[in-house]
Formats: C-alpha cells, sequence, structure tokens
C-alpha cells in the first residue's frame, strides 16, 4: 500500500505571513515531511509504556467532595423506670431535664397540694406523677382528697430532687455527681426514698456513696449528716441508716488501719501468756513501740459516736494480733474519750442550760450527751478470745454465804 502524503494546496495548511512587508508562504517542516512519509501502512501494535494519567475534566467541571459517613444515630432512650399505664392517656413527658430544672414544668398541670411540715411549705403538683411512688400511689388512691401531707424531714432542694426523679428519674451520672459535690443531697435522699418505697433509687444512692468512702473525712461527712436520723428510744432505727453506718464500719475497721498503718503486720511478740485454761497469744506492749498511725487511729475512733465506736472496737476484722493487743487499744481509745470528755464539760453544761430554756428537741438514742463511763474487758467464748466494751457500774454491798462453800 502506498503511503499518502499530505496536501498543501489544502487551505489548513495554507498559512500567509508578513516579513517586512512582503507576503511569503510558510513551507511545511523538513523533518515532520519525512516522518509522515514513513508512516506504515499496516497497524502495529501499541504498548502501553506511558503512565496512566488521571482523566482531564474541563475547568468548569464540578467536583463533587469526598463522601463522609453519615454520624451514627443517637441512642435510642431508656425505657421509663415507671409504667406509662399510670399516665390514664394523659401526657407525659420522658425526655432529659437537668437537676436544676423546676419540678413542675409547664406543659404539667397540677391538680393536687402537698404540704411539707418540715418545710412549712405547700407545692401544686400532679397526682399522676406521684402515683409512681408505691407510698403515695396507695394514699392518693385511698385518701381521696386534693391535699396531700407528707412528712419528709429533708431540706427544699431534696424534695425538689426526689419530686423530679419521680417524673424524669435520676441517671448514675446524676447520681455520682450528688454523691460526690452534694452529699447531703444524696443521704437525704435516702430518707425519702425509703419513705416513698423507691428501693431501686436506695440501692443506687447507697452503692455510690460506699465508693466514694475512701477518706476519713468522707466517713465523718456521713456520720454527720446522719445525726438527725438516728432512731429514739422508741423507735426502730432505719434500714438506710443501718445499710450505710455498715459501709462506714467497714471503712474504719477494714480501710482506715492500712491507711494509717495503725498494726503492724510482720513484727509479732509472743509472750506465752496463760489466762485460766486458754493460752493467748501473748501481746506484750511494753516490747513493741507505738505506732504514731495507732494514735491517729484512737483518736479517729474516739472522735465517733459511742455506738459506732463500740462496733468498731468490738469488730473482728479489726486488724490486731489478739485480744491483749485489742483490749489495750481499746483502753487507750477509752481514755482519749474520757479526757475529751472532761475538756468539754464546761461547754456541755452552758449547752445543757441553753436546752432548759429552749423548748425540748429531738434526742436521738446515740446521741453524744449520753456518754457514760466506760471499759474494756477481755472475752473468751467459743475458742475464740476478744473484748466487749461494757458501761462500768458502781460496787454493791454483798455478804459472805458460808454454804457455798466446802467444810473440810
Amino acid at each position: 500500500m502506498d503511503p499518502v502524503l499530505p496536501n498543501y494546496n489544502n487551505e489548513h495548511y495554507k498559512a500567509v505571513n508578513f516579513m517586512n512587508g512582503n507576503e511569503y508562504q510558510q513551507l511545511p517542516h523538513p523533518i515532520r515531511h519525512q516522518q509522515q512519509q514513513m508512516n506504515m501502512g499496516f497497524p502495529m501494535p501499541i504498548l502501553n509504556l506511558m503512565p496512566h494519567h488521571a482523566p482531564q475534566h474541563p475547568p468548569n467541571f464540578f467536583h463533587p467532595p469526598p463522601p463522609h459517613p453519615h454520624p451514627p444515630p443517637p441512642p435510642p432512650p431508656p425505657p421509663p423506670m415507671y409504667s406509662n399505664e399510670q399516665t390514664n392517656g394523659q401526657y407525659m413527658d420522658y425526655g432529659y431535664h437537668h437537676l436544676n430544672m423546676p419540678f413542675i414544668p409547664p406543659e404539667y398541670y397540677s391538680d393536687i397540694t402537698v404540704f411539707v411540715p418540715a418545710l412549712h411549705k405547700s407545692f401544686p403538683l400532679n397526682s399522676n406523677i406521684l402515683k409512681r411512688s408505691p407510698v403515695l400511689n396507695q394514699r392518693i388512691t385511698e385518701e381521696q382528697s386534693s391535699t396531700l401531707e407528707l412528712d419528709l424531714y429533708v431540706i427544699q432542694e431534696t424534695f425538689e430532687t426526689i419530686m423530679a426523679h419521680l417524673r424524669n428519674p435520676l441517671t448514675h451520672q446524676d447520681i455520682i455527681f450528688l454523691a460526690s459535690e452534694k452529699p447531703q443531697i444524696a443521704i437525704e435522699l435516702l430518707e425519702a426514698s425509703e419513705e416513698l418505697g423507691l428501693t431501686d433509687l436506695l440501692r443506687a444512692i447507697l452503692t455510690v456513696l460506699n465508693q466514694n468512702l475512701v477518706h476519713l473525712k468522707t466517713a465523718t461527712t456521713y456520720i454527720d449528716i446522719m445525726e438527725p436520723y438516728q432512731p429514739l428510744e422508741e423507735e426502730e432505727p432505719r434500714q438506710w441508716v443501718e445499710l450505710l453506718e455498715k459501709d462506714v464500719v467497714t471503712f474504719m475497721v477494714r480501710r482506715l488501719p492500712n491507711q494509717l498503718d495503725a498494726f503492724s503486720t510482720s513484727v509479732k511478740v509472743s509472750g506465752n501468756v496463760t489466762i485460766g485454761q486458754i493460752t493467748a497469744c501473748g501481746y506484750m506492749p511494753s516490747r513493741t513501740p507505738i505506732k504514731q498511725g495507732l494514735l491517729s487511729l484512737a483518736r479517729a475512733y474516739a472522735a465517733l459516736p459511742q455506738h459506732l465506736m463500740i462496733r468498731c472496737l468490738e469488730h473482728p476484722a479489726l486488724p490486731v494480733q489478739d485480744a491483749i493487743q485489742r483490749s489495750y487499744f481499746a483502753k487507750r481509745v477509752l481514755s482519749l474519750v474520757d479526757s475529751l470528755t472532761q475538756q468539754q464539760h464546761q461547754q456541755h453544761q452552758q449547752q445543757q442550760q441553753q436546752h432548759q430554756q429552749q423548748p425540748q428537741q429531738r434526742q436521738n438514742l446515740y446521741s453524744s450527751s449520753n456518754n457514760n463511763n466506760l471499759m474494756a474487758v477481755m472475752k473468751f467464748e467459743k475458742g475464740i478470745d476478744t473484748i466487749a466494751v461494757v458501761r462500768q457500774t458502781g460496787f454493791k454491798k454483798g455478804c459472805w454465804d458460808p454454804n457455798l462453800y466446802n467444810t473440810i
């Protein structure tokens, strides 16, 4: 096949140029002309020797943004703690609301008035919300009245918080915040939860309070807040008080001695002391140096209310070597209690004079003013040596009975 030669007479190859005012015709390039003559008539294979380039787009081409994964949808709201059947078909909001939000939002209507004697205030509330408490549900159903008197010994913020919980249950984060930042509100919520029959809330708060019990100052704060809720002589102790006191005693007996390094776990002195028919382990205070942690622990025990101090001294988990060391430590604690009592004797007399002038207030069974003289006595029963903290009694006049003795 003959090669195809270009047609230079075509208008495509005509180019008119001017140089120095004269017209001339541009001739084809000789090298390009030679290459065109050497074109073969048969097809040649094309090798992919050149790098691959992305396709070129026109300048006005719109480049779409790279696809981004859509954010995951928010988790569904937790199911309500209380049944929706108590709403009787009325609108109830289960959305999240902050603790500081008023516990009666505008979308609710009030059909019952709750009077709290401890606060000397009345609150307009909704009966459907109050019925989420088993105790209030029974009272409202039985009384069928538009007014309700509620005996809760709490501050107003605690009352508003427990009412907000009935409308929108507190989350775990809310309970952690209250236990850490507002322990008084958290402990008063225990009182309100027991009175209203909210056992789930009571257990959740007790768990968080126990987790925060890692320092002596925290235990002291709990004890001070529980003071007004101690039982009277004719009352039974509250359940939440017993549970929280158990956690406090466990901390004072197990964790605090280890934090203060009060008792040595390696050095043990055996004196082979025999008391009656029982051989004691033989802790000898005269041969054991007094540790600073032991004195700090004794001062901490002496500052406790009397009933908690006795429980700590008699607790079997107290890390003492034997009953002799326990008795020695108990006597040191009781001596500190006596010295503190003597120093504050005048202050107590002044307070008693003021109490006589003022109306009599609530006095609990475990009040600190009932500190009698105590003593620690060793006790052996069922093969276990321990002590008992008892009150000292005066000597009684006795008589000798010879019939109690055998004649020789």
